[in-house]
């Protein structure tokens, strides 16, 4: 399985995100998904003609709330909360996912420590805290994390994530992340060229005797 995502950018501004799923495995087979952005206002709306989410954004660009609309009377509700720096930066700290009952579904917080951060997830009645180390390597890349990108509620904005819609990126990168009570650990490794950007990330995820790695490129045009 190869997934390809295409981030298009327009003045500094996300304006098109396109994914495609590739199986090889008996015969070859694409999921193709492409959306697009627009901004009105205060407003960044984000549609793939079955979905739309909109994002309504503070004074400095940043979402403060998203509804986002799957097509039928299913209506998802997120709130975000930011820990601002001098410059106004806003960084992630919080986000919730409401369902269209009003009923609190999901949780992520990320609260920054001397090591990294810890990062708590909640789903309904389950709890995960997981522990992170961090490198010193400054993410001059501008991407979102990995493991952000793939936990959620997160990763139901992976265009927001990457448009810095729903705050700046980490300036530095996860290198470990180990749940907390658990045996298994998962292991982030990035190369980077003679410029600083990260090329790749190598992700490794061990349990007891079980090894699982996967990889991800990063190209860049300009």
């Amino acid at each position: 399985i190869t997934l390809t995502q295409t981030f298009n950018y327009k003045e500094n501004k996300l304006n098109s995100f396109q994914s495609i799923q590739s199986y090889t495995a008996v015969e070859p087979f694409e999921l193709k998904n492409e959306k697009t952005i627009s901004y009105q206002n205060n407003k960044a709306i984000i549609t793939d003609g079955y979905n739309t989410s909109i994002y309504l954004l503070n004074e400095f660009g940043y979402a403060t709330q998203c509804i986002r609309n799957e097509g039928r009377s299913d209506e998802r509700k997120y709130i975000f909360k930011y820990i601002l720096n001098d410059y106004n930066w806003h960084y992630l700290n919080q986000i919730e996912e409401y369902l269209s009952d009003g009923k609190l579904y999901s949780k992520v917080v990320l609260e920054p420590n001397e090591e990294g951060m810890v990062i708590t997830q909640e789903i309904e009645s389950f709890k995960q805290n997981y522990i992170t180390n961090t490198s010193n390597d400054i993410n001059i890349s501008g991407i979102p994390h990995p493991f952000l990108v793939d936990l959620h509620p997160l990763s139901m904005h992976t265009a927001a994530l990457y448009g810095r819609l729903i705050g700046e990126p980490s300036l530095n990168m996860i290198t470990k992340v180990t749940p907390e009570g658990s045996e298994e650990n998962v292991g982030y490794s990035f190369e980077k060229n003679d410029e600083g950007w990260f090329t790749s990330c190598k992700i490794t995820t061990i349990h007891q005797k079980y090894r699982h790695t996967r990889k991800i490129h990063y190209n860049y045009t300009r």
